[in-house]
């Protein structure tokens, strides 16, 4: 092993070697990043687009809504049901006897229509209903002394039980439930807008700041840039000793990585 290290062969290095000062530096952009493509926004344009554009806001926002119409399904267990029924009735009876009024058969027509209205008190656990029928009637027999005839009825009736759904029924507990549901999803959709709203303007003045930066560097490197030029200058007049231009040249070199920094900060993406 003592050979081998002594037979490995370094390369020299010129002690006057120098990088080319001429040589340009990498482009200062970022793959899919086009800094000459910008547009100004204000803080409110800022967080209405994050708004409009956020997945999760619209998520919690369709919640919200969903939530909103499973309340009002629920609420519809008391709205009234009305329903209506209609139908004709042809009897046609043949003559058994010669009281029945009719020489070969009695024939009764009826036509009837009747409709319903029923529903859930709010309260207590009760249920009413009204019916109302109408008849139309009529006969060929001769002892008919009305002919036609109009029968109609109206009926309301009203149960209440006793100790069921008296304090809390079914519908009413399914009510309360979508309320606490309805609050729970309006509190989550606060809770990611705000959320949201924080990491824009987070964001926001993050970017600001990234950009006050890189113009800061930039003016620093131009600033170092002219005292490296100074310093030739004054060492090529000899009033400056040459350690002075490696100085200047250190003091470039950081100025660039700097910026180079800088301008990472700025382009890289913000999710929010």
């Amino acid at each position: 092993m003592v050979s081998a290290q002594q037979s490995l062969r370094v390369p020299s290095v010129a002690i006057d070697y120098r990088a080319d000062a001429n040589q340009p530096l990498p482009p200062l952009s970022r793959v899919g990043v086009d800094t000459n493509d910008q547009q100004p926004m204000t803080l409110r344009e800022a967080i209405a687009l994050a708004l409009a554009n956020n997945k999760d806001i619209e998520v919690a926002r369709d919640n919200v809504k969903i939530a909103e119409y499973d309340l009002l399904s629920t609420r519809g267990a008391y709205d009234p049901r009305i329903s209506a029924q209609s139908y004709y009735e042809r009897i046609k009876t043949p003559a058994a006897s010669f009281l029945s009024g009719a020489s070969n058969a009695v024939e009764a027509t009826d036509f009837t229509a009747t409709s319903r209205l029923e529903g859930l008190t709010p309260k207590y656990g009760g249920n009413y209903r009204l019916d109302f029928s109408s008849v139309r009637s009529t006969s060929n027999s001769l002892f008919t002394a009305l002919n036609p005839q109009y029968p109609t009825a109206l009926t309301f009736s009203y149960i209440q039980p006793l100790v069921r759904g008296l304090r809390f029924d079914l519908p009413r507990r399914q009510i309360e439930v979508a309320k606490k549901n309805l609050s729970l999803t309006d509190a989550q959709f606060r809770q990611r807008a705000i959320e949201v709203i924080t990491s824009v303007q987070r964001s926001y003045w993050d970017l600001v700041f990234a950009l006050r930066n890189l113009q800061i560097q930039r003016e620093s490197l131009n600033d170092s840039r002219s005292q490296l030029e100074h310093n030739r200058r004054m060492v090529a007049e000899g009033w400056l000793a040459p350690i002075d231009v490696v100085a200047a040249e250190t003091q470039v070199a950081n100025f660039e990585q700097a910026e180079f920094s800088a301008l990472k900060t700025l382009t890289a993406p913000r999710i929010v």
